[in-house]
């Protein structure tokens, strides 16, 4: 491996390798701007802006940024998982409406019982074992004559989706004997291509009327009738823990500070003037005055302000409902705990848009529950998707345009940019796709969906919202002043163990801060990822400096694996249960407090089951995989990843420091409730799901 150095101290011969290596690389990494969709008898649909990596007939997607075996067999084994959960839960058939497999019957033969049980086997071969289902799930057919045709039918096909698994999977075993598993080989590329496809193809299945009518047939999909039914989807998965505690106002509280968004929680000094609290009604429930609260910085606001102008969504199971409410929240006078105090439903206040407060009964719980469907909706689109996924892409794309392969800057990037631009690809074309899964869970249509992600990333300052100034412009940084907040503590541990690890990293290659200043690949990257025809991302402004330097860096980095690991990993535990996090809800937030309510009214208000299955399917397989771990560079590498010797104590010291902040949570973890997605132990190095 070459040595790594900066453009400016190589001789004349290897500045003009280094040249030319950057030319012929900037043909294949392009820039695009927009993303368009060609919908048969519709007008295609055209998402913009974006700064992503150009993939088309001239450019077809780089080899080398296919997924590793590793990756490929953790995201195929998460998916026969899946597969064998669907199963499962398609074989537990009501007795009404549906074929009873359970019993012989007077039109069944004494094969059906045995049709079940082979069924069973063939979902728990898929998640235990995962050998024998092919086989298992052609015998069960075969007897499946008393069987549905469209319960045999869909089988059939779950099973065709989990053989294509096993042997992408098997081919994967294949190339990595044969000693071709590197991404940049024709054999894996294959294979990246096929387990998109698969994905697609698994997705698609589940999308289908017909899947849905054998749900129908099953009992598994319409309005719930009573709300364990949403726990029963884990049929071979585990529930959830939050299943105990959904929408106590306990739990709703913790989910500011430690859910899947803890981002918006923002301490304020009065009450604004388009959310009017009544403080008569404040302090009957808080006990105290609110002006003293307000003062001393015990009053906390949640805005989804972002989410306003959406155009409420029809697809595909009848109108849906998106609020951009506000949520008021209020610390104890002793600041060791908050409660949530008021709700208003919309932006504008009114008669038809009241404040619910935290002792109207039924009215509260419901108006809660649409909190919790902004919240999901914000999180997936501006959380999640808007401020990691694509804001981390231009960064990766801009690197691969202009910093050569031994620039010391590169060689530290490329581990936390692994995986980023085949899965933000996998994503456009399958998951944002009209009519896919986003478009059918989410409450807004895909064209709003898309609108509030672009102008949020458009909007972004990049410095102001680096870790520590985020904080500090929301008015949490002060544990004293807000004490229980376990996101930021976690999360500036990890900032904190980056950005030292990034100085003495660097400190090595970068003298002063002529050598910023001088470093032309660098400066190029900065300014390819800043233009507006590049990757527009906002903020930077001028990288002169070691320090900012630092900054930068920590920043991008912290982006691709903390922050990302803190809004993806929660979609499993948290929000694959659509209970506590319904991803659009299907009747009108209320306008009024009512009286008390049917046992029915939330119910009806919880999205259908059968996208609350493909919820659990999502949630599952992006929050479910765990490929590579921050610090640990070696890991799946057959020789060390930094031939420098200079960095082997650097890299020691940021090692034995993530050591420490797993400890520190840990023991964190005794005296709170748990909060696990910043142990450094579950943060990979970059956005690989």
């Amino acid at each position: 491996m070459t040595t790594p150095s900066l453009p400016q101290h190589d001789d004349a011969q290897r500045q003009a390798a280094r040249a030319a290596e950057l030319a012929a690389a900037q043909t294949t990494y392009g820039w695009a701007h927009q993303h368009t969709y060609d919908r048969p008898g519709q007008t295609p649909l055209v998402l913009e802006p974006i700064a992503i990596l150009a993939v088309d007939k001239d450019h077809p997607f780089p080899a080398n940024q296919n997924p590793t075996f590793v990756q490929v067999v953790e995201i195929g084994t998460t998916l026969l998982a899946l597969i064998g959960n669907i199963i499962v839960s398609l074989t537990n058939l009501r007795d009404v409406g549906a074929v009873a497999l359970d019993e012989p019957t007077s039109n069944s033969t004494s094969e059906s019982k045995g049709l079940l049980g082979k069924v069973r086997q063939l979902g728990k071969s898929v998640v235990h074992a995962g050998e024998r289902v092919l086989d298992v799930a052609g015998d069960a057919l075969e007897l499946g004559a008393d069987a549905s045709k469209g319960l045999a039918a869909l089988l059939a096909e779950l099973g065709e989706h989990h053989k294509r698994g096993q042997a992408l999977i098997e081919k994967a075993r294949t190339s990595m004997a044969l000693g071709d598993a590197g991404p940049k080989s024709s054999g894996f590329a294959e294979i990246a291509a096929e387990l998109g496809q698969l994905v697609k193809d698994l997705l698609e299945t589940l999308l289908k009327d017909a899947f849905e009518a054998v749900l129908g047939a099953a009992g598994l999909s319409g309005k719930a009738t009573r709300i364990q039914a949403y726990a029963d989807q884990f049929q071979t998965l585990v529930v959830p823990n939050v299943v105990s505690t959904t929408l106590s106002d306990a739990c709703f509280a913790r989910m500011r500070v430690a859910g899947p968004n803890p981002l918006l929680i923002t301490k304020i000094s009065a009450f604004p003037a388009a959310f009017p609290v009544d403080r008569e009604r404040f302090r009957a429930i808080s006990g105290q005055d609110p002006d003293a609260a307000l003062a001393s910085g015990r009053v906390y606001l949640v805005d989804y302000a972002a989410l306003e102008g959406a155009t409420p969504s029809s697809l595909p199971a009848g109108p849906k409902y998106l609020s951009a409410p506000f949520a008021l929240f209020v610390l104890g006078e002793d600041r060791r705990t908050m409660a949530p105090l008021a709700i208003q439903c919309s932006q504008q206040p009114g008669h038809s848009n009241p404040i619910f407060y935290a002792d109207d009964g039924e009215s509260w719980e419901l108006a809660k529950l649409h909190v919790q469907s902004a919240d999901g909706n914000y999180h997936e689109l501006i959380s999640h998707l808007g401020l990691t996924h694509l804001l981390v892409e231009p960064f990766v794309v801009a690197a691969h345009r202009q910093l050569a392969v031994e620039h010391p800057l590169m060689l530290l990037l490329l581990p936390h940019f692994q995986g980023t631009l085949f899965i933000n690809d996998a994503a456009i074309n399958t998951l944002i796709a009209p009519g896919g899964v986003v478009d059918q869970l989410l409450g807004a249509t895909i064209e709003s969906d898309w609108k509030i992600s672009a102008t949020a990333l458009g909007q972004l300052d990049f410095r102001a919202h680096m870790l520590p100034a985020e904080l500090a412009a929301r008015g949490v940084d002060d544990p004293a002043i807000f004490p229980n907040y376990p996101y930021r503590d976690d999360a500036l541990l990890v900032w904190r163990a980056i950005e030292a690890w990034v100085r003495d990293y660097l400190g090595i290659y970068y003298n002063d801060d002529a050598d910023v200043a001088g470093d032309t690949e660098l400066q190029a990257w900065i300014a390819d990822v800043s233009s507006p025809e590049g990757g527009t991302v906002q903020g930077i402004g001028e990288v002169l400096r070691f320090d900012t330097l630092v900054e930068l860096v920590t920043m991008v980095i912290f982006t691709g694996s903390a922050q990302h690991a803190s809004v993806n990993f929660p979609q499993l535990d948290i929000m694959s249960y659509t209970p506590a996090m319904p991803l659009a809800t299907y009747a009108p937030p209320p306008t009024h407090v009512s009286a008390p309510l049917p046992s029915t009214t939330e119910l009806n208000h919880l999205p259908p089951l059968q996208m609350a299955l493909l919820q659990v399917i999502v949630g599952q397989l992006l929050g479910g995989i765990y490929f590579t771990r921050l610090g640990q560079y070696d890991r799946h590498q057959p020789n060390g990843w930094f031939s420098d010797p200079r960095v082997t104590e650097p890299l020691a010291a940021f090692q034995s420091n993530l050591d420490l902040v797993e400890r520190t949570i840990g023991a964190r973890n005794l005296e709170r409730p748990v909060y696990s997605p910043l142990l450094p132990s579950r943060i990979p190095q970059s956005i690989n799901i």
